[in-house]
């Protein structure tokens, strides 16, 4: 169906975000990133890493309703409200990596689950696995890999899920008119409402087949201009919209995006503690700061005050409840903070680096400039096929170049010739002489001869046909009676042969891309390409 009608996944994002506006109040980009985030659930397992999001706002503002939207449209979507762990466990089990798209609604105490924690740390991750014992006191090992939307009424506590909102785009929603109400769609009634559902039923399939129909497709490798965790959580919706018609709308939201992710980084607890405590180097130059001052500078920085009952509690507006030991505990092991070497019994002092405290005070401060996506692919990324791949691999790691990079050129060259003139023909039980030629790279790194070929490899030359099966993988003529490897093109007459073999490469890639230049007997039969009669034809 969409492989037949050529559907593009441009067409396909269209589609997604024009029945996303018919349900969903927002922002053009929000709703833009909404369509593209459904899309790339369908190949969220191709990829290392995946961004979380999160809708904050009141109730009645339209959190749920993203969240029924992402269940009907989004990859194998199951929605949960006041999820628990045991429940993530379960969905996304220990057989296959990222197959389930998690929607968990009221999601406001998941900073105060150490376990959901660690399944949202680690998630956003392909490959890491959770341990839990099940019963019978069994390991196993839970996927964690798989995308997430949280709806809730408040961010998490930054203090203790600094980790996770690192890795989240946080969005506010507020309340609006959608067209349609997806509930009312869920279970229709009237000829329009029916209509509607049957739609986003025709397009969840449409979704659906043209993951099969592509999951295997090459996605090239491209540079965003971003790094660290910008660009873990943007270059993979990146590559899959990478050279479409809707390139520049994913850049433009994703920008954007940033700008509010990376502005409530410059607006944290974290700027404000480094804020004073760089600040107070110019009264301890040698980075040597007595705790106390560090404490009653914080607190006329955040407008705060002290508990009147427990001293060691700094009550903040923006960032609640603020506990000395947790600001000390902070202090040591984010920003490397230590114990100077002389100590003061009743004063506790902080060592600080004053460089390294710099550079993580710029770290956390804003850039004035907008954010700027710029995607191109890299040059290394290359187009050949697999078949291809293999065929280089071998060549470049077996290839005398290499070699000839760990002897001295001359007297690699000097033994080559030596070690072929002397072991060129061999003597069998039964009287029989036979040819070999060795491996350029063998015998250009360390001289040997026929015996200690034999020791070493274990190859045992039996039959006159082994060793001319052996001369006929060679590329390079190497001594009587081996033939080096033509190459001819499989795709047109226009190439002349050659022995070549990276001219032939440079052919294929640049005359027909996607081609395979060392295509198998099946991709020949496949695709009705007459055969050559090559080794690799198998």
């Amino acid at each position: 169906m969409v492989e037949g009608k050529n559907v593009s996944i441009d067409s396909l994002f269209q589609k997604t975000n024009e029945f996303v506006s018919r349900f969903v109040v927002h922002h053009s980009h929000i709703l833009d990133y909404i369509s593209a985030l459904i899309l790339f659930s369908y190949f969220q397992d191709r990829f290392s890493t995946i961004p979380y999001t999160m809708f904050v706002s009141d109730g009645g503002s339209g959190k749920s309703t993203i969240g029924n939207v992402f269940e009907d449209l989004g990859y194998r979507c199951v929605n949960m409200t006041d999820p628990t762990t045991a429940n993530i466990f379960r969905i996304f089990g220990t057989v296959e990596v990222g197959q389930c798209t998690l929607v968990l609604d009221e999601a406001e105490r998941v900073d105060r689950d150490k376990d959901m924690m660690g399944i949202l740390k680690n998630g956003y991750e392909n490959g890491k696995k959770i341990t839990r014992l099940d019963q019978f006191e069994r390991q196993k090992h839970f996927h964690a890999f798989g995308l997430k939307i949280l709806s809730a009424e408040r961010t998490p506590n930054p203090s203790s899920a600094s980790g996770v909102l690192d890795r989240t785009f946080v969005i506010s929603n507020f309340k609006g008119k959608p067209e349609y109400d997806i509930k009312e769609i869920r279970i229709p009634k009237s000829a329009e409402q029916k209509r509607v559902s049957k739609y986003i039923d025709f397009l969840r399939k449409s979704l659906f087949i043209y993951r099969l129909a592509h999951f295997n497709n090459e996605i090239k490798d491209i540079e965003t201009g971003l790094d660290g965790r910008d660009k873990e959580l943007c270059k993979p919706i990146l590559q899959v919209f990478y050279e479409t018609k809707s390139q520049q709308r994913i850049e433009r939201f994703f920008e954007k995006l940033l700008d509010e992710k990376n502005g409530r980084k410059a607006n944290s607890l974290e700027r404000d503690v480094l804020e004073v405590v760089v600040s107070l180097f110019d009264a301890c130059p040698d980075g040597i700061i007595p705790f106390n001052d560090i404490w009653l500078h914080l607190t006329n920085k955040t407008g705060g005050h002290l508990n009147e009952n427990k001293s060691h509690i700094l009550e903040t507006d923006a960032y609640g409840s603020i506990y000395k030991t947790s600001l000390s505990k902070a202090l040591r092991d984010k920003f490397g903070a230590r114990d100077p070497k002389t100590r003061d019994s009743k004063t506790r002092f902080l060592a600080f680096d004053i460089e390294k405290t710099k550079d993580h005070l710029r770290n956390y401060t804003k850039d004035n400039s907008p954010t700027k996506i710029s995607c191109c692919v890299k040059l290394s990324d290359r187009s050949d096929s697999s078949d291809s791949n293999r065929e280089d691999l071998f060549d470049n790691f077996f290839s005398i170049k290499s070699t000839l990079l760990i002897n001295n050129e001359e007297n690699a060259s000097h033994n080559l010739h030596e070690n072929m003139s002397k072991e060129e023909s061999t003597r069998f039980n039964d009287d029989k002489k036979n040819y070999m030629g060795l491996f350029n790279s063998v015998t250009a790194v360390t001289p040997v001869t026929f015996e200690s070929t034999k020791d070493e490899t274990g190859f045992m030359l039996k039959e006159k046909n082994d060793s001319t099966a052996l001369s006929e993988g060679m590329h390079n003529s190497l001594g009587n009676g081996v033939k080096a490897e033509i190459f001819e093109c499989y795709y047109c007459h226009d190439f002349s042969s050659t022995t070549n073999k990276k001219e032939y490469e440079s052919h294929v890639v640049l005359k027909h891309p996607r081609k395979l230049a060392y295509p198998s007997k099946y991709d020949l039969q496949k695709k009705g390409i007459e055969s050559k009669g090559k080794r690799w034809e198998i």
